[in-house]
């Protein structure tokens, strides 16, 4: 993402399981309210702090990983205003832009089975749809076969919002 490395620091925050453990043992939903990563300047220097239970999701692990890069580039590089009401939207979309938007999108929302029961997940700003159109405009913008190769790499809703933009640019572009 071309980050400058040689100044950041990156932190990994503790994760506790106990408290949504005793949730659904109870038989409750546990909704989760902590961010998966955050972003702030600290010294002079730029830090991103990840969750450490995202090591259990490699997928919300890349795509939060390269959220908070984006930060790095908008708000260290001046590129935006801390005080954008749309900076972490933008800062979503800059993942499509460098390529990692696949792992965005599929992390937007997930829905699994694991030993605990049926859960969901939602990671970041923008929905699957919004990422389904993006990744369009990015395909069409690098002039890609239709659909991408890369397409298949996304989990269905996406993918399914990808060829519908895809379709509609293709309209589009035929008037």
């Amino acid at each position: 993402m071309r980050v400058d490395y040689a100044g950041l620091v990156v932190e990994v925050e503790p994760y506790d399981d106990t408290e949504r453990k005793a949730w659904l043992k109870m038989g409750l939903q546990y909704r989760e309210g902590g961010a998966a990563g955050h972003y702030r300047r600290e010294n002079g220097r730029p830090v991103i702090a990840i969750s450490q239970h995202l090591t259990e999701r490699p997928t919300a692990l890349v795509a939060t990983v390269a959220h908070e890069l984006g930060h790095v580039l908008l708000l260290d590089g001046g590129l935006v205003n801390r005080e954008r009401e749309d900076q972490e939207e933008l800062t979503d979309l800059l993942t499509v832009h460098f390529g990692l938007g696949v792992f965005n999108a599929n992390a937007s929302f997930d829905f699994h089975r694991d030993a605990s029961g049926w859960s969901r997940n939602q990671l970041g700003y923008l929905d699957e749809r919004i990422y389904g159109y993006a990744l369009a405009l990015y395909a069409v913008a690098r002039g890609e076969a239709q659909p991408p190769a890369w397409s298949r790499h996304l989990d269905t809703n996406p993918r399914a919002y990808m060829k519908q933009g895809l379709r509609y640019l293709a309209r589009r572009d035929r008037r």
